[in-house]
């Protein structure tokens, strides 16, 4: 799947979804859901676009390292 990803150019629009959670960014503050500025948003990805971000940053690193400033 990283291979056809790289192939084409496009990542499976499939597995650009993710969950996201509410966390308080503190214990102890308002856990009302109106007050938002009190929670801090955390995206669940799938694991396989984990490893295809991986596997992109290990192909494109290499490559930005050796460019001319």
């Amino acid at each position: 799947m990283a291979n056809v990803s790289f192939k084409f150019g496009q990542f499976p629009g499939d597995m650009k979804h993710g969950i996201v959670v509410p966390f308080l960014k503190k214990p102890g503050l308002d856990v009302t859901v109106t007050d938002l500025k009190n929670f801090r948003s955390i995206t669940n990805l799938s694991t396989i676009s984990k490893i295809i971000e991986r596997l992109t940053l290990a192909r494109l690193k290499p490559h930005i390292s050796s460019s001319p400033n």
